[in-house]
């Protein structure tokens, strides 16, 4: 087995030092053939170009492959821009590259965060019968995760051929030989194999070929899609057909409810403020949600849902006349190391537009009731002072610092002369 993905690919991509500084000493002089694998959804083109400019995959089209182009080792670098600009984007190392090998580099990760990750495509064949897999989570937005792959017509996660474990964002599984066979891939939240990110009843791995196995993030929030990229051709998409729904109880302290999706508890008779789990639905059902308020059977409350997108249906207001609002969630995990994010709910009926202040400096405003803001990046190691206020009032307050890689939300809940803010990691 070839080890070159876990020195150049694996390290890049965990610690972004690589991909970040450029340069090193190859392995060999002479030419090597390259080419670009676009997966970041932050960029619909881009163009991976030489240190003079010379363009060597141009306008690559999200989820496309570039043609293979040949790169001087001995005096080329390369970097990643925007289709038809020159601004470097990302500067994928070339140190290890050999002479007359292949390899893609993958652009990877959101406007503004483009992270790349370089594949050996030499990679030895496995014997006839056999398949080789790479997995890989290039899904910003999905956090850590594991990733089973099962024969076709086994279900259980415990019998799965593959187990990935606790895979975090922008690393790699080691290569695993299995056999040529249909699978059943799934994804979920690490540790917690009812958190689905995605469900592909079928992909076909056939004799003696190597893949790369490459989530993506998908739609809102923490969903993923996944690339199945055969080395040196192309990459087939599976999209994720369903969606993740959750409950969120913004009802005054102590109020209590019980719901449930689609036939499935999230709360029973449970007090609020509580956030359940997500559930999984398929997007051509919808959710129906049928709740209760402090034992007061209410209306239920149906929603469209679209492929690859998260939600969360707000219960909020007065116990005695509540909302249900369903909120699209987008995801706000940080990229960045050493930051963290944080947000947020405004679930407070009565109360004005809210703002969120750090040290003192406005950072979101304008955020009305019975809506979830975008999130501001926070340093991660060190102490902030985080405020929110409505109203003229400073309703949460707090110095604090906050775990890098980890994204919050300030819940702002209650009704007039009982309002209450409370800061919460999200899952």
């Amino acid at each position: 087995m070839r080890l070159k993905f876990l020195a150049l690919g694996l390290a890049m991509a965990t610690t972004a030092l690589l991909s970040a500084c450029g340069g090193g000493s190859n392995n060999d002089s002479g030419n090597a053939q390259v080419r670009l694998l676009n997966v970041s959804p932050g960029y619909a083109s881009l163009d991976l170009k030489e240190t003079d400019a010379a363009t060597l995959n141009g306008a690559v089209a999200f989820g496309s492959t570039g043609a293979y182009a040949s790169l001087d080792l001995d005096t080329k670098g390369l970097y990643l821009a925007a289709a038809g600009s020159t601004t470097s984007l990302a500067t994928p190392s070339t140190a290890g590259l050999t002479k007359d090998y292949s390899y893609t580099v993958v652009g990877w990760g959101a406007s503004g965060a483009l992270g790349t990750l370089t594949l050996d495509e030499q990679e030895t064949a496995p014997d006839s019968g056999k398949s080789k897999v790479l997995i890989l989570n290039l899904a910003a937005g999905a956090g850590t995760v594991d990733v089973y792959l099962n024969k076709v017509g086994v279900a259980s996660l415990d019998e799965a051929t593959v187990k990935a474990a606790s895979i975090g964002t922008g690393r790699g599984d080691s290569y695993r030989t299995i056999d040529a066979s249909a699978y059943r891939l799934r994804v979920t939240a690490a540790g917690n194999s009812s958190d689905v990110r995605l469900d592909v009843p079928s992909i076909t791995l056939d004799s003696t070929k190597v893949y790369g196995v490459i989530l993506v993030s998908s739609g809102s929030g923490n969903m993923v899609n996944a690339y199945v990229l055969p080395y040196k051709s192309s990459p087939t998409l599976f999209s994720n057909p369903t969606s993740n729904v959750r409950v969120i109880s913004a009802l005054p302290r102590s109020t209590t409810l019980s719901a449930s999706l689609n036939g499935t508890s999230m709360f029973s008779g449970t007090a609020s403020p509580a956030v359940s789990g997500y559930q999984n639905l398929v997007v051509t059902n919808g959710a129906t949600l049928d709740w209760s308020v402090n034992g007061v059977a209410q209306p239920p409350k149906t929603i469209t849902l679209s492929a690859s997108s998260t939600y969360g249906m707000l219960v909020w207001g007065d116990p005695a006349a509540p909302t249900v609002t369903s909120l699209e969630e987008f995801s706000v995990l940080p990229i960045t190391a050493g930051t963290a994010k944080v947000r947020v709910l405004h679930a407070a009926q009565g109360l004005g537009a809210a703002s969120l202040v750090v040290n003192l400096s406005p950072k979101l405003s304008d955020i009305a009731a019975g809506t979830l803001s975008s999130a501001t990046v926070l340093t991660g190691t060190e102490e902030v002072t985080v405020e929110v206020r409505a109203d003229g009032q400073t309703l949460y307050s707090e110095t604090r610092s906050f775990t890098s890689g980890a994204s919050y939300t300030v819940y702002l809940i209650g009704t007039p002369g009982h309002y209450e803010a409370l800061l919460l990691r999200d899952l």
